[in-house]
């Protein structure tokens, strides 16, 4: 009974060994498959991102060539935008220049002359003929400062001056 005894015990222990053995064994295969399946996924991973890297820096280069064509593209741009606009500001200038000259100085030369005539108190007048101011003896007439004092006539600024000076001629030879 005793051997039966110890060959059940060493059965036991026989079956349990044996059973700790087939479960290590396939601990150890669920390690092995675990470390694999780790390790495909961590060069899985590695490749992606390498592959990620390789993406990024593509468009990094795309990027940096763009704006460096922009760039060149905006230079272009800005100094034919810069020609165009000196030779708009230039012709602008030129123009400003011609009807300043047209305008303004025999204005002011007109002007002058006609304070000039009242400073004086000269018996004659400037009337406008054919476009050109002539000096004339003044006979019931009133000199230009004299209606612009008077508010009868606008300051003579403008391209209808003749006109206006028809206007006046009319009526002050009915007053």
């Amino acid at each position: 009974m005793m051997r039966l005894k110890d060959d059940i015990e060493v059965g036991q222990t026989y079956g349990v060994e044996r059973e700790r053995v087939r479960l290590a064994r396939q601990q150890n295969e669920l390690d092995k498959e675990w470390r694999r399946k780790e390790m495909e996924d961590a060069r899985n991973r590695a490749e992606q991102n390498r592959e990620i890297n390789r993406v990024r820096e593509e468009q990094i280069k795309q990027r940096y060539e763009i704006t460096a064509r922009a760039a060149e593209g905006d230079k272009n741009y800005w100094n034919k935008a810069q020609v165009e606009m000196k030779e708009v500001l230039e012709h602008d200038k030129l123009n400003e220049e011609i009807k300043l000259k047209v305008n303004y100085f025999p204005l002011q030369f007109q002007t002058r002359e006609i304070d000039f005539m009242n400073y004086r108190n000269d018996k004659t007048t400037l009337t406008i003929s054919s476009g050109k101011w002539t000096r004339k003896k003044k006979k019931k007439g009133i000199t230009c400062l004299e209606l612009e004092k008077k508010k009868i006539m606008k300051p003579l600024r403008d391209k209808n001056t003749k006109r206006e000076w028809k206007k006046l001629k009319k009526r002050n030879s009915s007053n």
